[in-house]
């Protein structure tokens, strides 16, 4: 910020007794930078959502910010739903102790939500959020999202399952990618076909890294020209709610890692 504002950044004599602090007190330093970043990150968005809902709000803070156009939607996008639909996400920030990459994870997984839901969302994972990393928040929201819009979740994980594919992304010095975007009890079973296969071929003395196996193991597997593979045995565990599972009430089930 700037001093017109009331912001003044620190003694500048304190970057050169950075390198004489005992180690805690450098880790006590960086959480204390961390959370007036994320204090003025606040600030900063707070100024972004009264700019209004203009079309061209986002070209104004990419011409004042030197950001790219994503980047400034990026930011307009998460300043109004902070503003507009997750006032407990916002304060945690205001608060200094939540990250703007952190809330995005949280404004992302309620985009689907109307602002009565997102809002609901937000109160129940308020004082959850500020510990996680955002991984772990992304998975709460969208647990959360789950229960708070069940039928909804349900339509949309159909929807997904329409979205199926296969893409292929060529690389540099000789490589490519080969993404399969798949149901996740499908993705899980291929993945303890080719596992087992890599691991016992590990065992038994091969050079190759373990990674290198499970691809060699895939490829050939998809190619037909893999050996005698044993059926996949897949063990996909499946979280559910007691009350729920004897019909008292309808929580979501979770399946394990996602």
């Amino acid at each position: 910020m700037t001093e017109n504002w009331g912001f003044s950044g620190p003694d500048p004599e304190l970057y050169d007794r950075i390198a004489a602090l005992e180690r805690d007190e450098v880790l006590s330093l960086i959480a204390a930078a961390e959370a007036c970043s994320n204090a003025c990150q606040a600030v900063k968005l707070a100024a972004v959502a009264a700019l209004g809902d203009a079309d061209s709000v986002a070209k104004e803070v990419a011409l004042e910010l030197h950001y790219g156009a994503r980047q400034a939607e990026g930011q307009v996008s998460l300043a109004r739903d902070l503003a507009q639909r997750l006032p407990s996400t916002f304060e945690a920030m205001k608060r200094g102790e939540l990250d703007p990459y952190r809330a995005s994870k949280v404004a992302d997984q309620t985009s689907v939500l109307t602002d009565e839901q997102a809002r609901e969302v937000d109160a129940r994972v308020a004082g959850k959020i500020t510990t996680r990393d955002a991984t772990s928040v992304r998975r709460l929201v969208n647990r959360t999202v789950a229960r708070v819009d069940p039928d909804g979740h349900t339509r949309r994980c159909e929807e997904r399952k329409r979205g199926r594919s296969v893409q292929l992304c060529h690389e540099d010095e000789g490589m490519a990618t080969l993404y399969a975007y798949l149901p996740a009890e499908i993705a899980a079973t291929i993945y303890t076909r080719v596992d087992p296969v890599a691991r016992r071929l590990r065992s038994n003395g091969e050079e190759r890294t373990l990674d290198e196996l499970r691809a060699d193991v895939f490829s050939d597997l998809c190619l037909g020209v893999a050996c005698e593979v044993e059926p996949p045995r897949a063990e996909v565990f499946v979280y559910l709610d007691f009350l729920t599972w004897t019909g008292l009430r309808n929580e979501p089930a979770e399946l394990a890692g996602h």
